[in-house]
C-alpha cells in the first residue's frame, strides 16, 4: 500500500527526476509510473500521479519518509524562495521553465 507524503507545491517529481535526483532513481518497467532507488538499507518506490500533487512510496516502514522529506526539499516554502526572484527577469524565466524541479542539498 503506497503512502502519501505532501509536498508544498510547486512540485513535480518528473522534472526533479531529469534534472538532478535522476542518478538515484530508476523507472520501474511496469505501469502506474513508479521509479525504484535504494535509500541505505531500504528498498523504496516513488511516484506522483500529477504535477503538485503529494508524492507517494511505497516501502517496508514509514520511517522512510524523513529521507525523501530531505532528498525532495519537502519543508522548503517553495512560493517564497520563488518571490525573491520575482524582479530578476532571468531568474524568473528559468523558475517558470522549471517550475516544480526540487534540487536536494547534497551537504558538506
Amino acid at each position: 500500500m503506497p503512502y502519501g507524503l505532501p509536498i508544498e507545491p510547486p512540485f513535480n517529481l518528473e522534472l526533479t527526476l531529469r534534472h538532478d535526483q535522476g542518478h538515484r532513481w530508476r523507472p520501474d518497467r511496469g505501469d502506474g509510473g513508479w521509479y525504484t532507488s535504494v535509500l541505505g538499507e531500504d528498498l523504496v518506490r516513488i511516484r506522483q500521479r500529477g504535477v503538485d500533487c503529494p508524492l507517494e512510496y511505497e516501502a517496508q516502514t514509514q520511517e522512510i519518509a524523513e529521507k525523501l522529506r530531505w532528498q525532495f526539499r519537502a519543508d522548503d516554502t517553495i512560493g517564497a524562495i520563488y518571490s525573491k526572484f520575482a524582479d530578476d527577469p532571468g531568474m524568473r524565466e528559468l523558475t517558470e521553465r522549471y517550475r516544480g524541479l526540487r534540487i536536494a542539498y547534497r551537504g558538506c
